[in-house]
């Protein structure tokens, strides 16, 4: 955990002042004790080093205008592969990197890192189904996540909103179980 933040130390840095930089890394350090799920940066996972690269070239093509390098693609690829942090952190970092692509009149490069991504997402879902023989085993686990047998994609929906808020917590001003569904 501490090399993870000493790389999100040395990130910020670059992009933003001291002071800045600091309050982020404060509140990352002390987000292992203030969320029940907050796994990217305060457990040293493959997906940390990951998400700091692309975190980087994000930053740089939102704040600075500059392309992504080449190795941007494979990194996005390991990301997504890593772990469902690192599919959650890639969607987000996804989404400003085709932002600024696009805003920045790259319109096929803009969309190239988008593309890769829900291919490989794609990749894992065919992965999943291949591996248990079929979507039985992925249904269970979609009803086991759900809270239940039976349920309504309302109710799948709202269990995962729990969750997510389980792992945002006091940052979005819930504990996780106000989202459950009744």
């Amino acid at each position: 955990a501490a090399s993870s933040l000493w790389l999100l130390a040395r990130l910020l840095a670059k992009f933003f002042e001291p002071g800045a930089a600091l309050l982020a890394v404060a509140a990352t350090a002390a987000s292992g004790f203030l969320l029940t799920e907050g796994r990217l940066f305060n457990t040293l996972t493959v997906a940390t080093p990951l998400y700091l690269a692309l975190l980087e070239v994000t930053l740089a093509s939102r704040l600075e205008g500059r392309r992504w390098p080449w190795w941007t693609l494979p990194v996005l690829v390991a990301l997504v592969l890593s772990s469902w942090d690192g599919v959650l952190g890639a969607a987000v970092l996804l989404a400003s990197l085709t932002a600024s692509g696009w805003r920045a009149g790259w319109r096929l490069r803009a969309l190239a890192p988008a593309a890769v991504g829900l291919v490989t997402v794609l990749f894992v879902a065919w992965h999943l189904v291949d591996a248990t023989g079929g979507t039985r085993e992925l249904g269970w686990q979609l009803a086991w996540r759900a809270g239940g047998s039976e349920f309504t994609w309302a109710q799948w929906l709202a269990r995962q909103v729990s969750f997510l808020s389980a792992g945002l917590g006091p940052l979005i001003g819930c504990s996780g179980d106000d989202a459950r569904p009744a």
